[in-house]
C-alpha cells in the first residue's frame, strides 16, 4: 500500500502451501537454496540516537526468505534493546531490493560497539560492526 505520495506504507508477503482444505504444508521452503544478499549501510548520529539506513538487495536468482536484521552488542552478542526496526522478517524476491530504518540508543550499547547481523530462513548470515563514534558510509 503507498500514500498519496507515492511512499510505501504497508506491504504483505504470503507463502501459500496447498488449497484450503488440505493441511499446510512448508517443507518445499527447506529446498530453498543460501542468498548472499548485497548489504552496505549509512548512519547517523544525533544526541544518543543512532539512526542506521540498511539497505539490502538480492542479486541471486532465488527467493531471499525471511530476512531478520537485528542490531546486536559487538563483543557479548545481546541483542541491543529496546529497539526500533522500520521492517523485520521480510522477503526479497530476485533481484528486488529494500531499505529499512532503525533507531537505537547508544547509551544501551555499554562500551560495546553495535555489529549489524542479516540473517534469515535461507539466508547467509552477515555480521557488520558499525563504529557509532564516527561518521560513515560503508558499502560491502
Amino acid at each position: 500500500m503507498k500514500d498519496k505520495s507515492d511512499n510505501l506504507i504497508s506491504s504483505n508477503f504470503y507463502w501459500l502451501s496447498t488449497g484450503p482444505d488440505a493441511s499446510a504444508d512448508f517443507s518445499d521452503l527447506d529446498n530453498l537454496p543460501e542468498v548472499d544478499l548485497d548489504i552496505s549501510y549509512s548512519k547517523e548520529k544525533n544526541g544518543d540516537t543512532c539512526t542506521v539506513y540498511v539497505d539490502l538487495k538480492n542479486p541471486s536468482s532465488d527467493l531471499a526468505f525471511a530476512i531478520n536484521p537485528k542490531i546486536k552488542k559487538s563483543v557479548s552478542g545481546d541483542l541491543v534493546l529496546p529497539i526500533y526496526w522500520q521492517d523485520n522478517y521480510f522477503s526479497l524476491l530476485p533481484g528486488q531490493k529494500q531499505r529499512v530504518k532503525v533507531e537505537f540508543d547508544v547509551k544501551d550499547l555499554g562500551t560495546e560497539e553495535p555489529s549489524l547481523v542479516i540473517d534469515g530462513w535461507n539466508i547467509k548470515t552477515e555480521k557488520i560492526t558499525i563504529s557509532t563514534r564516527l561518521p560513515a558510509v560503508k558499502a560491502l
